[in-house]
């Protein structure tokens, strides 16, 4: 947590994003590169893990860059 006093009060904001706990897994598998330049994990793979309720879709958007659809 970060504390900022202003004129107005006190602002407390988070700095740490909360996470799904299985969310530094899914980004690393898609962040790691394979031998002949594909990723690990595709955009597929990472929104299955969402399907599965492992990572949010709003994770899923962090993660890839893309927006989530529903299937």
């Amino acid at each position: 947590w970060w504390v900022c006093g202003t004129s107005r009060g006190i602002v407390a904001s988070m700095a740490k994003t909360k996470h799904s706990p299985k969310y530094s897994v899914v980004k690393k598998y898609y962040n790691t590169y394979k031998p002949d330049g594909t990723r690990l994990w595709t955009d597929e793979m990472v929104h299955n893990a969402v399907d599965k309720g492992w990572i949010t879709a709003a994770e899923f958007e962090e993660i890839t860059g893309e927006k989530f659809e529903t299937t």
